[in-house]
């Protein structure tokens, strides 16, 4: 599976995104504007690698102050991070398309507790990768390490814990880049793997 692209919800109208694809992905910083029902005559559409027969969705409108675009997701994604109008989430979505009609669903949601530090890591992907500078460009491997950590505690709050494979995916790291990263942690006394094979706060 491919890494979710960062980007803008006016980005998703740009038609840029490649529907049913390994590169649909997306990755969307933004404020919950609403969430409303989905009428049941809306679920009869068949979308390719979506197995929604089962699965109970509502629109999630989410906005980033560049557009507003609505994200089908599970009703019970919403219900156990207690997201709400006003909050602000971090969404991966997968953009699928079905002859005319396309759809953005939700792969995974994270509510985001502090948007300062949100803002901040925005500025630095937002600046060009410079090898003469060490202040900016993209987020150093203790700036990831933070990150990981306060996403691990935000998972944690249910005392579910989270899986390395789900955080490689959410922070776009390969599998070993996150490896080094959790080993860090872990080094540091500050999460350990349970029993579920997951990864919680010490």
């Amino acid at each position: 599976m491919s890494c979710p692209k960062r980007c803008f919800i006016s980005d998703l109208y740009s038609g840029s995104i490649i529907a049913n694809s390994r590169a649909s992905l997306v990755r969307i910083l933004a404020t919950v504007l609403s969430i409303e029902p989905i009428s049941s005559q809306s679920h009869c559409v068949a979308f390719p690698g979506r197995k929604s027969q089962h699965v109970e969705f509502i629109m999630l409108q989410l906005d980033d102050g560049t557009a507003s675009i609505g994200f089908w997701t599970p009703r019970s994604m919403v219900k156990k991070l207690s997201v709400h109008p006003g909050d602000v989430v971090e969404c991966v979505a997968k953009l699928c398309q079905n002859g005319e009609i396309k759809r953005f669903y939700t792969e995974a949601l994270s509510s985001i507790e502090d948007p300062e530090m949100e803002h901040l890591r925005w500025a630095e992907l937002t600046n060009t990768s410079s090898k003469s500078s060490r202040r900016f460009g993209y987020p150093t491997l203790e700036w990831n390490a933070e990150e990981v950590y306060r996403m691990i505690c935000l998972q944690s709050r249910g005392g579910n814990g989270v899986m390395m494979e789900d955080l490689a995916l959410v922070m776009r790291k390969t599998k070993k880049d996150m490896q080094a990263i959790i080993s860090r942690l872990q080094l540091d006394g500050l999460i350990y793997h349970n029993e579920d094979e997951k990864y919680v706060p010490l």
